[in-house]
């Protein structure tokens, strides 16, 4: 079966790659995704198969095997594909001053502070961090901020579309530090991931992942702040932004979101800014 497997997913693989021009984690995710379906329908599945295999699972699933069938030429029946049933994940990312924030990471160790340091400074999502490499940073662009270049090479994040994150001048210390005498390479990860192939790559920033989330889980419940995670601090930057800006679409850019929607989910309105808005609008 693994053979005969190879010969749907690694076409799958390049389509995703080629046609798609998909990031390296979402490729690995949406072919694991297409595997474990092939595993349990077969090669040869109907579309009630098909319909009933992903009833139960997440959009995730959905849009890969949407995404097999258009590889394969199969239009007419990716049009069959029914909707997964809904499922409410949605967390409410509550507003935390900047110095319980600060408490927290300087409560981290090792690597786990700095990541978080430069998450919660950047905006940058949790894949990107992991996998900052030392010639993504440009000292030189602008007198008052470093420039770090996230669309270079291929990203293992979302997205591949180029985008620059800023980061204030006050941390070049701890960059230089954190790069020691290297050149190149990445910032977090070992000198063994260089080795590893896409897929052993993925898993690697997998895990690595699940003790970063473990990290800032125990920080976060040791001053009292339940699921804090690196999507938390993802969070945080864009309410602080956007409270001193409100300039959506340049938020919408730092964040790398393909849609406008994604970028408003990450914003808070409270009622206390609500009233200061109405007040200005009635000039009182």
């Amino acid at each position: 079966m693994s053979d005969s497997m190879d010969e749907y997913i690694e076409p799958f693989r390049d389509y995703l790659e080629i046609n798609e021009n998909m990031a390296i984690l979402s490729i690995e995710k949406y072919v694991s995704c297409v595997r474990k379906f092939l595993l349990e329908c077969g090669t040869k599945f109907s579309v009630n198969q098909m319909n009933t295999y992903i009833k139960t699972k997440a959009k995730q699933d959905r849009y890969a095997i949407k995404k097999f069938l258009l590889s394969r030429g199969m239009k007419r029946v990716a049009e069959k594909l029914t909707n997964p049933k809904k499922k409410n994940r949605k967390k409410e990312y509550n507003y935390i001053k900047k110095e319980k924030v600060q408490d927290i990471i300087n409560f981290l160790q090792g690597k786990y502070k700095y990541m978080s340091l430069l998450q919660y400074k950047t905006g940058c999502r949790v894949q990107e961090i992991l996998t900052l490499r030392i010639e993504y940073f440009d000292f030189d662009k602008d007198e008052d901020f470093i420039y770090i270049n996230i669309g270079s090479g291929k990203s293992l994040s979302k997205g591949t579309k180029k985008r620059y994150l800023m980061l204030h001048k006050k941390y070049e210390p701890i960059v230089l530090k954190l790069m020691g005498k290297r050149t190149w390479g990445y910032l977090f990860l070992n000198e063994e991931a260089e080795s590893l192939n896409n897929k052993e790559l993925v898993k690697h920033v997998e895990n690595q992942r699940r003790f970063y989330g473990k990290a800032l889980h125990k920080a976060g419940r040791y001053f009292g702040i339940d699921q804090f995670s690196s999507h938390y601090l993802r969070h945080l930057f864009a309410d602080e932004f956007y409270k001193r800006s409100p300039d959506i679409t340049y938020l919408q850019e730092i964040l790398g979101h393909a849609k406008i929607d994604t970028t408003l989910s990450y914003i808070s309105i409270t009622h206390e800014k609500a009233k200061d808005v109405m007040r200005l609008m009635e000039g009182s």
